[in-house]
């Protein structure tokens, strides 16, 4: 069965491949705010520099995410700011508990004054993106674009003046980058316009992942993976209940899952006694270009996450030839996998949705799970940087034609 994308997603890459012919020669000089710069961003941040007349990166941080060590940016011109950083905690409505580092960069308005772009482009919605749109607000001359990674999930809950400050900002951006169709719902119930709300799916390069023989030797073909940040997060201790339970009720079959990654979960999984029909493992992080090795080591890529506003791992995993067992709290699960073509999707919030999800992934047969392997490296293949470059290529040059914002008043 061949896999197909959403109607949504093939129409982005349409309109993309249009828009990539004309790309290398857009006259911007464009200034991209970040918090950090992980690996996996790289590839498409090359490509769009490429095709600008300059770009310069601005990161609060120069360690990569969870603290795995400094990055290499491979030619990208990339500052690091001046900031102030606090650490803070809160409580998802789903029960988990968040721990966050929020990154205030002082520096934005002078660095941005220096660098005179005609576009600056802010990920998130805090303190550097008020910073960039006072920088544009007094040189009228420059667009704001948000790049704004999050969806509903992972923003329910937010208190009173985080949304009033939301809502003001959208009134200041030019464009609005958004990862899927919940984050564009989000930022529309925030009032932001429509029109001005573009879709850029995350990607990473697939080629380094490509390269892996979509068939499993019969002994990983129904190992499960779980890549990622072992965090409560990740919905991954219910999901071990529902792993157990499934054991206890085929006590004629076994279970092997491995975990992939760091976090304050790590030596509970360790501790934790399975049934005798159930194998759990934990390997270390790996550095990122030693990842396909580790997907090569699995058969289905489980997701069990209660709230992420995409999670790369999904292209990561379709494009090694693994089908996904996803929670559609991810967006990239939401977006890109087809129940029962390229993997299963449940809901990790509801047990019994998420037992029946790993029986329908169990019950495959080993030709079955390589047909979704093939169709969901057919998915991510068409996910590339390319996509994602020439889509915000294409939202930098509609920002030249908006009409100016000004800021809103206070209530």
């Amino acid at each position: 069965m061949q896999c197909q994308l959403n109607s949504e997603t093939r129409s982005l890459q349409q309109s993309a491949e249009l828009t990539m012919p004309n790309c290398r020669t857009l006259p911007y000089r464009v200034v991209f705010c970040t918090n950090l710069l992980p690996p996996y961003r790289l590839a498409v941040l090359k490509v769009l520099a490429d095709g600008l007349r300059a770009f310069t990166v601005l990161v609060s941080t120069a360690m990569e995410a969870k603290g795995n060590g400094k990055v290499g940016w491979d030619g990208l011109h990339v500052m690091v700011q001046r900031c102030w950083s606090i650490r803070t905690s809160g409580r998802h409505p789903l029960g988990f508990s968040e721990r966050l580092t929020i990154h205030l960069p002082y520096d934005t308005p002078f660095l941005l004054y220096r660098l005179r772009p005609d576009v600056v482009i802010s990920a998130e919605m805090g303190v550097r993106t008020v910073l960039s749109a006072l920088y544009c607000a007094l040189r009228p001359a420059c667009r704001l674009v948000i790049w704004c990674d999050l969806s509903e999930g992972t923003e329910a809950g937010r208190g009173r003046v985080r949304i009033w400050l939301r809502r003001g900002l959208l009134r200041c951006a030019s464009a609005v980058l958004v990862n899927g169709a919940s984050g564009r719902q989000y930022v529309e119930s925030l009032g932001g316009h429509p029109e001005r709300i573009r879709t850029v799916p995350y990607a990473t390069d697939v080629d380094l992942f490509l390269r892996l023989p979509v068939a499993r030797q019969p002994a990983a073909r129904r190992r499960l993976l779980c890549v990622g940040r072992l965090i409560p997060s990740k919905g991954i201790t219910p999901f071990l209940g529902i792993c157990a339970r499934w054991c206890r009720e085929h006590a004629s079959r076994n279970l092997e899952i491995c975990f992939v990654g760091e976090g304050e979960l790590r030596s509970g999984i360790a501790e934790w006694e399975p049934p005798v029909n159930m194998t759990v493992r934990i390997q270390s992080a790996v550095q990122y270009r030693n990842m396909p090795e580790v997907y090569q080591t699995g058969g289905v890529l489980v997701l069990p996450t209660l709230a992420d506003t995409w999670a790369l791992v999904v292209n990561e995993a379709m494009a090694s030839g693994l089908p996904v067992l996803g929670s559609v709290h991810s967006q990239a699960v939401d977006e890109m996998v087809s129940e029962g073509v390229n993997g299963w999707r449940f809901r990790s919030d509801d047990a019994e949705d998420s037992y029946r999800a790993l029986c329908r992934a169990m019950d495959c047969s080993d030709q079955q799970l390589e047909s979704m392997g093939r169709s969901a490296r057919e998915t991510a293949s068409a996910i590339g940087p390319e996509l994602v470059a020439g889509l915000v290529m294409q939202a930098l040059d509609s920002v030249s034609a908006c009409q100016r914002i000004t800021f809103p008043t206070a209530p």
